[in-house]
């Protein structure tokens, strides 16, 4: 389905709105670029919470709120990468150790062992 066919939903759904053909012209435009399914779940939210309908900044809010809810996780970056947090501390272990020798004689009480 495209924008413009997603976007004529409110049209559906607020028919005592008179919206110019021009009116869905700009609102076809603004909206092209934006992911098809994000708009859709957006005007759905929009239609099911609302009773008027809604501007361009409106609706534009509303995408950012679902746009931003697929994509909020709250899990650590790593653990969203499949790592464990023994798979971290020995990239970091690498990381730290190349940046300075000394790393593991005083930044642990448990110095790792240095490679033959």
């Amino acid at each position: 389905m495209s924008n413009v066919e997603t976007l004529k939903k409110l049209g559906y759904a607020y028919p005592q709105q008179n919206i110019p053909a021009e009116t869905w012209k700009l609102y076809g435009e603004v909206f092209a670029e934006e992911d098809p399914s994000m708009l859709a779940r957006a005007v759905k939210n929009w239609i099911g919470r609302e009773q008027w309908f809604p501007k361009i900044p409106d609706l534009r809010t509303e995408l950012e709120a679902v746009v931003y809810e697929d994509g909020f996780d709250p899990r650590p970056w790593y653990i969203k990468q499949g790592w464990t947090k023994d798979k971290l501390d020995e990239l970091l272990w690498e990381v730290e150790a190349k940046r300075d020798p000394k790393w593991g004689t005083y930044c642990t009480d448990e110095p790792k062992e240095q490679p033959l």
